[in-house]
């Protein structure tokens, strides 16, 4: 017999500016990855937790370590800048917002806003190599 498969190593994804945590919460109900969602206002990570809540009553997640982690998902307060260590463990790291400071309006030439510098330098330090920034 030949040797065993290696085990499939679980996605990490983090969602910066998660909002409600949609995102956070369907990819680790769907896709059964590592999830974590870090939002900076308190009303909407408020509102993720209720929804989080919601999901451990019906019986979709399991509440397996506090109010704020779930079996694949965590949900987090703060500035990204505050989770350095998550995001160095991203495999993909999703920032759909408006509320990111652009460099510049909207760049032609790239047909895409372009964070401002602090931004961008953040994320390149804390990244691990081979991360897909969406």
């Amino acid at each position: 017999m030949g040797d065993p498969e290696p085990s499939a190593k679980t996605t990490r994804l983090v969602d910066l500016g998660s909002g409600c945590a949609r995102l956070v919460l369907y990819a680790a109900l769907s896709r059964g990855w590592d999830v974590q969602g870090i939002e900076i206002g308190r009303e909407l990570h408020d509102k993720a937790l209720t929804v989080l809540e919601k999901g451990i009553r019906c019986g979709y997640f399991k509440n397996e370590i506090d109010e704020q982690n779930i079996e694949g998902a965590t949900i987090l307060l703060g500035d990204a800048s505050a989770y350095p260590n998550i995001l160095a463990s991203a495999d993909i790291v999703f920032a759909y917002s408006t509320v990111f400071p652009a460099a510049e309006q909207f760049n032609v030439d790239l047909g895409a806003l372009v964070l401002r510098p602090e931004w961008s330098q953040m994320l390149a330090s804390e990244c691990q190599e081979g991360c897909v920034a969406i």
